[in-house]
């Protein structure tokens, strides 16, 4: 059971509100994000979990102050330093490099979204290219050549987390670009999908790691590294809700994901459903954008299409 002494640990919802609200203003820049939507998003917390509405939404809000919020500046920037790790990797270890040096090096190399075009890999390829100037030849496709006259192939993604996802995609074109050395260039990766790229001999490059202590129920949770007393009340919390948001196996994300992190223009589903979900008159605080994977499903348009 919780204490009167443990509770004045957990800063009040109302100072939650207020460093969240804070954090939005200086550092998320979300516009639509107001503090109406926070009452709406507080409101599915009705203490069913706990039996106690008011510790719930606290708990929820103490989640959500520790949210990680990547807007289009930093994303963009983001995608500037992957350039540069990913350059500091291949070019010769030697004395400074001409940009033309630089140009006839990167020639030799395919660059290529991972996955459907119209997927996420996709959208960070052109936010890559704009970022780094590359010249779109350099995105010539792969048609162009036979696969087995690449030498190197440098797919684009925004995140791999689990890793299983990426590692079906790569898996796919090991075989066809047999040749060809292979890289992985990505925003965020996990320790745990490094691994998996890594041991299909496929070179991954990420700005932003990910370890156990991002998971929020971890043993090392950062997020309740000072309040470890709360830590099983919240999950249990998250637990309870998320199952019904995305089902036992899912109910912390995707494979168990448990993670507090979303971009300016989707939230991945391994973060914490109750942050995302739509389901069952969940109303959300952040927007995830899921595929649609039917084959006969057609567009679905809300409202009147003009």
């Amino acid at each position: 059971m919780r204490t009167n002494e443990l509770e004045k640990d957990l800063p009040s919802s109302e100072d939650l509100i207020d460093y969240i609200q804070y954090t939005n203003q200086f550092s998320w820049g979300i516009a639509s994000f107001s503090r109406q939507k926070i009452d709406e998003w507080l409101s599915n917390f009705t203490g069913k979990a706990l039996n106690d509405v008011k510790f719930e939404q606290q708990l929820a809000l103490w989640l959500l102050y520790n949210f990680v919020y990547y807007n289009e500046t930093e994303i963009r920037h983001l995608n500037k330093i992957l350039l540069k790790k990913f350059v500091h990797q291949i070019l010769p270890q030697k004395e400074e490099l001409s940009n033309n040096e630089i140009n006839d090096i990167l020639k030799e190399y395919l660059f290529r979204p991972l996955g459907e075009i119209s997927e996420s890999g996709g959208y960070m390829s052109y936010l890559f290219r704009q970022e780094s100037n590359i010249p779109l030849e350099f995105f010539k496709r792969s048609e162009d050549k036979k696969h087995e006259d690449y030498s190197y192939v440098v797919y684009i993604d925004d995140m791999t987390l689990s890793g299983k996802t990426a590692q079906g995609e790569l898996k796919k074109d090991i075989e066809k670009y047999k040749n060809a050395k292979i890289f992985l260039l990505t925003l965020i990766a996990s320790t745990d999908a490094i691994d998996i790229i890594s041991k299909i001999g496929v070179d991954i490059i990420n700005c932003i790691t990910l370890d156990n202590r991002s998971k929020a129920f971890s043993n090392n949770s950062i997020i309740f590294s000072n309040l470890e007393n709360y830590k099983n009340d919240c999950k249990k919390m998250c637990e309870y809700y998320g199952k019904n948001l995305a089902g036992n196996k899912n109910s912390l994300g995707f494979e168990n994901g448990q993670f507090l992190f979303g971009l300016a223009y989707n939230t991945p589903n391994n973060t914490l459903p109750i942050f995302w979900s739509n389901k069952n008159n969940w109303r959300p605080i952040f927007s995830r954008h899921n595929k649609n994977k039917s084959e006969d499903g057609g567009i679905k348009f809300d409202g009147t299409f003009i």
